[in-house]
C-alpha cells in the first residue's frame, strides 16, 4: 500500500492566470481571472515499492525498469535509495501506452495474431 507523505504544504493552493504559471497569493488577493488550484495532489517522489504498487508489478520489476533506464529515477542518501518523480512515472506510463498501441497497430497491419492474455 502506498504511504501517505504529508507535508506542511498539503492543502496549499496557488493561483493560475491560465498561462500555466502560478502567481501565489490568497483567494482575496488573487489577480483578476485567476483560478484556485491545488499545489500538489500527492508526493513528488515515490519509492520503488510505491512504483511497483502503482504499476501492479513486483519490486524486482520496478527496480529493473529504473536500473535499465526505462524509467528515470534518482538515487539519494548514503545507501543510494531510489526515488522516482511522479511526473516521470506518468511519462513512462504514457510511453508504454504509445508503444503498445504502435505494436498492436503493426500486428493488425501484418495480420499477426494477437497473443492471448
Amino acid at each position: 500500500m502506498m504511504r501517505e507523505n504529508r507535508t506542511e504544504f498539503e492543502g496549499s493552493a496557488q493561483f493560475s492566470t491560465g498561462s500555466g504559471t502560478p502567481t501565489g497569493g490568497t483567494r482575496r488577493g488573487a489577480p483578476p481571472g485567476a483560478t484556485l488550484t491545488p499545489m500538489s495532489t500527492g508526493p513528488r517522489f515515490l519509492t520503488l515499492p510505491d512504483v511497483a504498487e502503482v504499476l501492479n508489478t513486483s519490486l524486482a520489476q520496478a527496480t529493473a525498469l529504473v536500473r535499465r533506464g526505462e524509467l528515470r529515477g534518482i538515487q539519494i542518501g548514503g545507501r543510494g535509495q531510489w526515488r522516482v518523480e511522479t511526473s516521470e512515472l506518468e511519462a513512462f506510463i504514457q510511453r508504454m501506452y504509445a508503444e503498445t498501441e504502435a505494436r498492436l497497430e503493426q500486428q493488425r497491419r501484418t495480420g499477426q495474431e494477437l497473443p492471448d492474455l
